[in-house]
Order: structure tokens, then sequence, then C-alpha cells
């Protein structure tokens, strides 16, 4: 009896430390580096959207925190409530909408377009 209860134990522990570092692993390895977000701005890339838009937020958890950071820290990133004019003067009707090179992107971009279009290689931390 004792010897089948460690051995469920084991499993268990074995189960729940695998799950954590497969994910942490995961996540880790597939976050966009900072470089990525970098050259979206070197290359005319400006994302404009609003705090409020589920679909903007789901556009930011793709491109991950460290291309978001560079995006704000270097005018890449538009909020449009709070900019109203700007996004009217380029035409911004829906959220989120990507302005490359004069060119208008709406909706969620993958990153594999935006690579695509930019020129950008993913590159991950």
């Amino acid at each position: 009896m004792k010897k089948s209860i460690w051995v469920i134990i084991i499993i268990l522990a074995l189960g729940i430390f695998g799950y954590y570092g497969i994910t942490a692993f995961v996540i880790k390895g597939n976050t966009l580096s900072s470089e990525f977000g970098q050259c979206l701005i070197d290359n005319g890339a400006i994302f404009y959207g609003a705090e409020w838009c589920n679909h903007c937020q789901s556009q930011k958890e793709m491109l991950g925190r460290n291309v978001v950071k560079v995006l704000y820290d270097n005018q890449g990133y538009i909020e449009c409530p709070e900019n109203q004019k700007l996004c009217e003067s380029k035409g911004i009707t829906g959220y989120p909408t990507w302005i490359i090179n004069g060119t208008k992107y709406e909706g969620i971009q993958s990153i594999e377009l935006l690579s695509s279009i930019t020129s950008c290689e993913l590159s991950y931390e």
C-alpha cells in the first residue's frame, strides 16, 4: 500500500514539475525580441489602437511585452482616443490598424505578415 502511494506522489510531482518546466520554456522561447520591435519602427510600421479595444489587446499579446515596450517608447504605437486628430488625419476608422510605409492594414496582423511586409527577421529571446 505504501509503495503505491509513493508511486502516485512521484508521478504527480513529475507531472506538475514537467508541465511548469515546459510551460516556462515555451513562454520564454516564444517571446519576440525588442530588436524585432525596433526593426518594425525602423521600417515605418506604426500601430494605431485603443486601450479598451479587445482586438488591440490580442495584437499586443501576439507581439509580446518586449515589442510593445519598444513601440510605446518610440512612438510606434498611437493611442487613438488620446490622439483623435492624428488618427483622423491618417484615416483610421477601426482598431487595430497598422500603417507601414503608407499602406494601411486593418485588423489583427500576424507576426509573420508584419515580418514579411517590413523584412524584419523574427527573433526570439
